[in-house]
């Protein structure tokens, strides 16, 4: 068996992925035709050929105006489950801002909760949501989001997290807004040191005390903080092809395996950079010259930095080594990955 064909088979987890980022390119634009809505400039051939950053993130409003009806967002998240599943994802957290969007926290909520529902019953994939603070609104949003999550508890929402571009939002005024979610049962992870800001990534660490950090690509910038960070074993959502596109340097994921630290690979926004997690797998096995063995090694790696109950990891852990063992007799750990 080929290394394509392994890691199509292989069980796996994605605990970075955002929902309005996962929309299938003519889904977008149906929907958008059935809510009046004019996606103008963009064509189904140019709505996701973002140049950088800034753009991505302008065309990202654009794809969310397109949703207003319960439906639109029950009918985005049950198809991106589908397709998940397709790639033998088990399992998966999935980010969404319910401040982008004009529809009401609940009944947003309860909308993904029905897709979530639908999709495990109908392709066994099991989902969680993490709603996000959008970090260009400012704390008091911020914390106005918390509170709405709180308020509508769902044994779904398992978490908060904190994104949109860096420069916006200092992780030190969402401190308050994460202490909240935290006494409240909630676990909390930030995008921090996407854009390879340093200041940025140790202040999401100290400051707001999070669990995981998403992208922190900026830690090979930082030995001392890489020290301490391999130390903790905290783990990283890495995401080779949306950082290829915001910094050009997706190499950065293969100095942080190399150093030894908690990598967990994962597609941030499947539709948006055309991927789809055997893609990412594949992409960081070819530049790391990993063999099934290091890619089993990542795939539990994703598994232990879950917010699973520890019983449904230790079943899904024993699965993926099952597999891997059947496939290419015991699998050993790589000197890079220590999951």
């Amino acid at each position: 068996m080929d290394l394509r064909a392994f890691i199509a088979g292989l069980p796996k987890v994605d605990l970075h992925c955002h929902i309005a980022d996962a929309m299938p390119v003519a889904m977008l634009f149906d929907l958008a035709e059935a809510n009046g809505v004019s996606l103008a400039p963009y064509t189904q051939e140019t709505i996701y050929q973002s140049v950088d950053f800034e753009d991505y993130l302008e065309r990202l409003a654009v794809v969310c105006s397109a949703l207003s009806r319960p439906e639109d967002f029950r009918q985005l998240l049950f198809e991106a489950l589908r397709n998940m599943a397709g790639c033998n994802v088990r399992y998966c957290e999935l980010f969404f801002n319910p401040d982008d969007h004009s529809l009401a926290y609940p009944a947003m909520l309860e909308a993904y909760c029905d897709a979530i529902d639908a999709a495990e019953a109908r392709f066994g994939i099991r989902a969680r949501l993490i709603p996000s603070i959008n970090r260009a609104l400012g704390a008091a949003r911020g914390m106005a989001m918390v509170e709405d999550v709180i308020r509508h508890r769902h044994a779904h929402v398992i978490g908060i997290g904190l994104d949109n571009n860096e420069v916006l939002g200092q992780p030190g005024q969402y401190v308050e807004a994460f202490d909240r979610a935290r006494a409240h049962g909630l676990h909390v992870s930030a995008h921090a040191g996407e854009r390879f800001d340093t200041v940025e990534l140790r202040d999401a660490v100290d400051l707001l005390d999070i669990q995981r950090i998403d992208h922190g690509y900026a830690v090979v910038d930082d030995p001392d903080l890489m020290s301490r960070l391999r130390e903790s074993r905290i783990p990283f959502t890495a995401c080779w092809s949306s950082c290829e596109l915001v910094n050009g340097r997706a190499s950065a994921i293969t100095e942080m395996l190399r150093a030894g630290l908690n990598v967990t690979i994962n597609t941030d926004a499947p539709a948006a950079f055309s991927t789809d997690i055997n893609r990412e797998y594949l992409l960081v096995a070819e530049a790391m010259d990993f063999g099934a063995a290091e890619i089993s090694a990542i795939a539990r790696a994703g598994v232990l930095a879950s917010y699973m109950p520890e019983d449904d990891k230790r079943m899904l852990l024993a699965e993926i080594s099952a597999y891997a063992a059947q496939i290419n007799g015991e699998v050993e750990h790589h000197q890079y990955i220590s999951a």
